[in-house]
């Protein structure tokens, strides 16, 4: 961010609003591998599903972009793009954190409960 203000004016709330939507993909990606490498012993395939479990919340937004049916309205919000811009644009809407938050508390859930479940 140094080299920025060096190189001419700088919207400081775009550059905090990138690193703070950098950290909620960070977490909720983190979240999602910490799930899909508890359902497998193999990195490879830990790996492989993780990325078919984050695919769609990428590819949704793109998809359905100019369309307005109630079903493009519902994968639009339910993608990472759209929180992402949000945030980044310097607008830090709650419910943008609040949906990283909640991805990342769903799939820590869920590996939590595979855990428990597979120790008795």
């Amino acid at each position: 961010p140094l080299i920025l203000v060096y190189l001419g004016p700088v919207s400081w709330a775009s550059v905090i609003g990138s690193f703070i939507a950098l950290l909620c993909v960070l977490l909720s990606m983190s979240a999602i591998g910490l799930f899909s490498s508890s359902l497998s012993e193999e990195p490879m395939v830990s790996g492989l599903l993780q990325v078919i479990i984050t695919l769609p919340f990428w590819l949704s937004s793109g998809m359905f972009n100019n369309a307005e049916s109630r079903m493009a309205v519902i994968l639009r919000e339910a993608s990472f793009n759209h929180h992402v811009s949000l945030i980044s644009s310097g607008l830090i809407d709650f419910s943008s954190v609040y949906y990283f938050a909640a991805i990342s508390g769903f799939f820590l859930f869920l590996t939590v409960k595979k855990y428990d479940w597979t120790r008795g």
